[in-house]
């Protein structure tokens, strides 16, 4: 009889459990800790004058590698940045060839963001850096296309 009735109220608080998981019921369940949920609004680091200043740095901060000929594609860089909007550390994610990869970390290094605010307190933050290169030099330049 007794583990008829422990049976029986396993299942009543179980299925309670499972009824509140699926329509939202505002009974409390003795199985789940309530969970305090904080709702911070994160603003991501951006680069001081906006994208096309950063496009203007790249190029003129850009070395030309001789060794790199006709290599073409897009370079991205990870890098991070601290709460004074200094690049602090940087990672090669689509690599193209050693020379470039090398050039574009140093010239990322030397950029100057705003950096990540939480509420207004500046935190560190990650940003991404896509580097397109043409015939081994920056290009930036966006050709359009016309349906015939």
């Amino acid at each position: 009889m007794n583990r008829v009735l422990l049976l029986l109220s396993f299942i009543f608080f179980v299925s309670l459990d499972i009824k509140a998981q699926f329509f939202d019921f505002d009974i409390p369940s003795p199985f789940i800790a309530p969970r305090k949920v904080e709702e911070t609004l994160i603003t991501p680091p951006a680069y001081k004058g906006g994208e096309s200043k950063m496009n203007d740095f790249l190029k003129e901060h850009f070395r030309e590698i001789r060794s790199a000929g006709n290599v073409s594609g897009i370079i991205i860089v990870d890098c991070r940045i601290n709460e004074k909007g200094k690049v602090y550390d940087c990672a090669v994610i689509r690599k193209l060839e050693p020379d470039l990869d090398n050039e574009a970390i140093r010239v990322v290094r030397k950029m100057k963001f705003i950096p990540a605010k939480r509420v207004d307190k500046k935190v560190k933050g990650k940003f991404t850096v896509q580097i397109p290169i043409r015939h081994g030099k920056v290009s930036f330049l966006t050709v359009k296309t016309v349906d015939v």
